[in-house]
């Protein structure tokens, strides 16, 4: 090889090292987005699985609570027709 072949092989080496450089740079870069992307992705999930709980469980609430009122205009009902039969035996 001549001097002028091997500062042009050199050359080249440089240049695709630092190519090289660059590129492990960029796949770092790329890995870090999707790490974070992956992380917000998780918080989002956890904060939607809440959400459905929290909804879950303010529905089973709600249906409780309706439960109790049906039950207790059940008993007014009876109290209210135990009362109309007693007031019209009295008469």
């Amino acid at each position: 090889m001549t001097n002028c072949e091997l500062v042009a092989m050199k050359n080249q080496m440089a240049t695709a090292e630092e190519n090289l450089k660059i590129a492990t740079r960029d796949i770092h870069k790329c890995k870090q987005q999707i790490e974070q992307t992956r992380e917000q992705l998780q918080k989002a999930e956890l904060t939607f699985t809440h959400q459905v709980a929290v909804y879950e469980r303010n529905a089973e609430d709600n249906w409780i609570k309706t439960q109790i009122r049906e039950t207790r205009m059940a008993e007014q009902s009876r109290e209210v027709a135990r009362l109309k039969h007693r007031c019209g035996s009295v008469t």
